[in-house]
């Protein structure tokens, strides 16, 4: 007879007592084997929620990291439009500006020639009566003229 190491025939030993104890504890489990599987089963299910969580973590990093990239895109964007927008409207107000004062001193000096016009009428009535349509004109050019101006004012106000 060939004489094996202890540990081997042990080995062999516990490995037909493991199987055959596989077996029946399959069939018949006692309350130990019960509490082993379901502390597997426990463990296996704490694992997967926890790599589950693991995972959401990381997704959620991943959109807040995004969230922030946009976010400071946005802002660039604004600034530099921004920035545009008011070099623009800065542009246009000076030119209208400057449209505007020189069509009202076109204006004023019409309206002076028309005094002038008016003054040299013989009939005080006649020249009374230029002087006032002289005076509404100047009165309702000067209106529109402001409200034109208003008008501009509030388009820059609107944010646009």
């Amino acid at each position: 007879m060939i004489e094996l190491p202890l540990k081997v025939e042990d080995s062999f030993s516990n490995a037909m007592i493991e199987a055959h104890r596989g077996i029946l504890s399959k069939l018949m489990p006692s309350e130990a084997d019960r509490k082993i599987e379901k502390f597997k089963s426990d463990l296996i299910e704490t694992q997967a929620e926890s790599r589950l969580e693991l995972f959401r973590q990381h997704k959620e990093f991943q959109r807040q990291s995004l969230r922030d990239a946009l976010d400071a895109l946005l802002v660039n964007g604004k600034i530099g439009l921004r920035g545009e927008t008011t070099k623009y409207f800065t542009t246009q107000y000076q030119e209208l500006e400057g449209s505007v004062m020189q069509i009202y001193n076109e204006f004023l000096n019409d309206c002076e020639k028309r005094f002038e016009e008016a003054e040299a009428t013989k009939h005080e009535m006649i020249r009374k009566t230029k002087e006032q349509m002289i005076t509404k004109r100047i009165e309702e050019f000067t209106e529109a003229v402001n409200l034109l101006l208003a008008r501009f004012s509030d388009i820059i106000k609107e944010g646009v």
